[in-house]
């Protein structure tokens, strides 16, 4: 199983049960600190669970449209391993925060209904010279609320994957949106991301589920790696 993806849990909250990160196979989590979601978390309360599981995994912070200064101070004062942008941020701030040594996810927004393959390459390409990694992620429903740019367990046309994958060129790219123990499987027919991003996918009335994620894992390992 050489090539085992990389499994990202977000939208953790204070008083979450956080023993699932000692699964092998979970090797990221997120905490999003965007102020108009739900699962907002300010850097300080982040600070504690990120102590807890810091041997464990990698740990993300989502902002959203955030200056430079406030994206640099989150990640300083939680003592984050990556700062996700997920909102309309520009090359120039993406190439900034890795300048100053930042590592950088940049999140694609997909159309539910008839992706346009082309535009959705052409902002890979704007972005890839300056972050570690892409992530593609469902485009919000029109009646999500302003600012809340992830999280809304819905999928996007994964049959466009297999030639995003083929045009990055290995390039390192995470899928969210949708995903749950139930159709990973589906996912991974369709190409082999460098990683997944769950967090609706694996709750229960808004807050992480133990019993979810082990079903993700469970699936996840199930699932046949190797070329």
């Amino acid at each position: 199983m050489s090539d085992r993806p990389f499994v990202k849990i977000c939208g953790l909250l204070p008083g979450d049960d956080l023993a699932f990160t000692k699964d092998s196979w979970i090797t990221h989590v997120g905490f999003v600190m965007v102020p108009s979601s739900r699962r907002f978390v300010t850097p300080r309360a982040v600070l504690g669970m990120v102590e807890q599981v810091r041997d464990q995994v990698q740990t993300v912070g989502v902002f959203s449209n955030a200056d430079l200064e406030s994206v640099q101070e989150a990640v300083r004062i939680a003592h984050l391993d990556v700062a996700q942008l997920h909102g309309s941020e520009s090359v120039e701030l993406c190439g900034s925060l890795q300048d100053a040594g930042c590592k950088v996810w940049k999140a694609i927004p997909v159309p539910l209904r008839n992706p346009d393959l082309k535009s959705i390459l052409q902002a890979c390409a704007r972005y890839m010279p300056v972050v570690d990694a892409i992530l593609l992620d469902a485009k919000p429903p029109k009646d999500a609320g302003g600012g809340v740019t992830g999280g809304h367990g819905v999928a996007f046309d994964w049959t466009i994957l297999s030639d995003i994958c083929t045009a990055l060129g290995g390039f390192p790219l995470w899928v969210a949106g949708g995903i749950a123990p139930e159709n990973v499987h589906t996912l991974f027919r369709t190409c082999k991301p460098y990683g997944i991003d769950l967090s609706s996918g694996v709750e229960t009335d808004g807050r992480k589920d133990a019993k979810r994620i082990a079903q993700l894992i469970k699936a996840v390992a199930s699932i046949e790696y190797a070329e």
